[in-house]
């Protein structure tokens, strides 16, 4: 799996009916999407050239041409047909990223523009309305008011007369339209939802504005207002339609709720700093020599690696040859494979063929391989030499302990005698953490360049 699509994966929005499809294959239409999601959705081209555009999801279809009119696709188009609904192979992953990365349109995304901050609110009878404005306004936020295209009449909010609200009510599915939406949500990072309780849930075009857009990652603090319901289940049951979202607890005001009510409950929320978040990643990254021009990484070791790569997990064969060359072809300069994986022979074949064929250098490719614990810790001098000759590139680039194991600092020390010897360019762990860490570097003198964890959205 390519490395960044992991990080993608998370920022695509549920299936109906608040599920994730976690163990579903991603088509070629979904990643698209996902990847356009990460830049931002931004603007793309009225038409693309693609001869089965009228095959691709509607949801879809902004996301594929913004991606041909970038030149994403490339190498992906065969006869001009983007096959939408197969699934997306691994190469093609890589190929699409690294595209992505080489482009104008990339960099990083834009975080939320000073952590801004947005009301919305919907109002039937304006009970609601005066408190949403006193928000935004004690918190220097942007105000959204959410208008049913169909506006509410008084007979329609009558209560049990078996009116519209009534049957809305009584209607888990139901999903009254909204007039407009909030052009820029990508823009914050925090949303107050402001909504009256009816029958002691919030109105049902509430899920309708949850379910319009991709909330991941963002804060959301409902609020509600009621003559005498307390708020009950009403923000709790919102929590499905946007999963991805970090909720807080809500809070229940009467009608006519003063100002400085408002203003002391808002003081007391624990609301995120986005900006000193971006200021620690920014000085993060920094020490550890990003450099997100080139796409890469400055190791403490002194050698550059690619930040984007392709992991060759239960790739084997010909598949795996294949899938290798597919993804130097197309640009991709970091290769990730293990002895656990079983393919290094078909790795070091696969390198060799496309410097040959290509008239890539050594040097223009980082491999990483990695030891497994048990036996091969045990005699790691062997294993690591056995890694050298399987993959047959004169050297690696960087060679990890796969998992901590009772000979790990037994088989680190060996591969620093590697280092010494110019067979091992850079070296690492797999599969560490916090524990394990304070455990293990004391132990030994040189510092792993690199930590390889499983990230995922589960």
């Amino acid at each position: 799996m390519a490395v960044c699509m992991v990080c993608l994966l998370a920022m695509t929005s549920c299936y109906g009916g608040g599920t994730f499809g976690v163990n579903d294959p991603t088509t070629r239409e979904q990643a698209v999407t996902i990847l356009w999601r990460y830049a931002g959705e931004p603007e793309n081209a009225a038409t693309a050239d693609i001869s089965d555009m009228s095959s691709i999801s509607n949801w879809a279809q902004a996301a594929v041409r913004w991606a041909e009119d970038n030149d994403i696709l490339a190498g992906m188009l065969e006869n001009n047909r983007f096959d939408s609904k197969a699934n997306i192979k691994r190469g093609e992953v890589a190929s699409m990223l690294y595209h992505y990365l080489s482009s104008n349109t990339s960099g990083q995304p834009e975080p939320a523009a000073g952590g801004k901050i947005l009301v919305a609110y919907f109002s039937a009878t304006n009970t609601t309305r005066p408190l949403a404005e006193y928000a935004a306004d004690i918190l220097s936020a942007d105000l959204y008011e959410i208008v049913p295209e169909d506006p509410y009449t008084d007979a329609d909010l009558a209560y049990y007369t078996n009116g519209r609200a009534d049957r809305e009510q009584n209607d888990a599915s139901a999903r009254p339209a909204i007039s407009g939406i909030v052009e820029n949500m990508a823009d914050y990072d925090v949303i107050f939802l402001g909504y009256p309780i009816w029958h002691g849930q919030a109105p049902r075009i509430i899920s309708t504005f949850l379910e319009s857009y991709d909330l991941t990652g963002k804060t959301i603090i409902p609020f509600c207002t009621s003559h005498s319901s307390g708020i009950g289940s009403s923000d709790t049951s919102l929590h499905s339609l946007a999963s991805g979202a970090n909720w807080l607890a809500g809070r229940r005001f009467a009608g006519g709720t003063t100002r400085s009510a408002m203003e002391d409950w808002i003081s007391g929320l624990d609301l995120p700093e986005p900006e000193a978040v971006v200021d620690a990643v920014t000085s993060a990254t920094s020490k550890a020599g990003f450099n997100f021009e080139t796409k890469s990484v400055t190791l403490n070791s002194g050698y550059e690696m690619p930040i984007n790569g392709l992991g060759t997990y239960s790739l084997h064969g010909e598949t795996c040859v294949n899938a290798v060359k597919s993804a130097l072809a197309s640009g991709v300069r970091l290769i990730d494979t293990a002895t656990a994986y079983g393919n290094e022979e078909e790795v070091g074949q696969a390198v060799r063929e496309a410097m040959e064929e290509l008239g890539l250098q050594r040097e223009d490719i980082f491999v990483i391989t990695k030891i497994y614990p048990g036996s091969e810790m045990a005699n790691p001098e062997q294993s690591i030499q056995a890694c050298l000759d399987r993959l047959d590139l004169g050297y690696v680039d960087m060679m990890l302990l796969h998992h901590p194991d009772r000979n790990d600092v037994k088989a680190y020390q060996a591969m620093e005698k590697f280092v010494e010897n110019g067979k091992i360019r850079s070296l690492g762990l797999s599969n560490w953490y916090v524990k394990e860490l304070e455990e293990f570097l004391p132990q030994v003198p040189i510092t792993p360049a690199l930590v390889q964890n499983e990230i995922h959205p589960l």
